[in-house]
């Protein structure tokens, strides 16, 4: 009898732990000097760093890269990122489906921008480019999931040079038991951009 009540008790456990939300910390910076992205899986006391990941020190020097980031290469990655979602949109509205169906819920956006063009005209009409891209992603994200919190700071500097700096955040609550399919439709996705690459 002794056996069975220890059992079940691991069996309660184990549906609670289930059930505590598991959190997915996502922080993204970019200027001229750096572009980096940091993502982070936490649950209880444990912490998992999905990227960057650590790469092995080699004894040898290596060259320090000096390239300078430029808007170009934000208009390019802008461009690259449409052609990549257009490939895949299908593939990201059911994860969405999936997540919104089993609670999974935004604690935090934070966004951070300031840039600059040459042109001034240009800056403002970026400004409002920029405005209604970034509040629409963020109202169609609340629709699906409920965003907790949210901080937008974008800033035009109107100083007519070529200059930016984008800083964001997230933090996303995952229920474990739906953490597994998640992850295997995000994985097929990837694949899927990875093999259209290779074409």
């Amino acid at each position: 009898m002794a056996v069975f009540w220890i059992i079940l008790s691991l069996l309660l456990l184990l549906t609670v732990l289930m059930f505590i939300p598991s959190l997915l910390s996502i922080s993204f910076v970019w200027n001229e000097n750096e572009r980096k992205l940091k993502v982070e899986f936490k649950y209880l006391f444990f912490k998992i760093v999905l990227t960057p990941r650590k790469k092995k020190v080699k004894k040898t020097k290596e060259k320090t890269n000096d390239k300078k980031y430029t808007l170009d290469d934000v208009r390019k990655f802008y461009k690259t990122s449409k052609e990549i979602y257009s490939l895949i949109k299908e593939d990201v509205f059911k994860i969405l489906e999936y997540a919104k169906d089993h609670a999974v819920k935004i604690s935090r956006i934070d966004l951070d921008a300031q840039f600059d063009i040459e042109d001034s005209m240009k800056t403002g009409i970026v400004t409002g480019v920029i405005n209604g891209t970034v509040y629409n992603a963020i109202g169609v994200l609340d629709n699906l999931f409920s965003v907790d919190d949210f901080n937008v700071k974008i800033l035009p500097l109107f100083n007519n040079t070529n200059f930016f700096d984008i800083k964001a955040y997230g933090i996303v609550n995952i229920k474990n038991v739906h953490i597994m399919v998640i992850i295997f439709k995000i994985l097929k996705v990837f694949l899927k951009i990875k093999k259209n690459k290779k074409v």
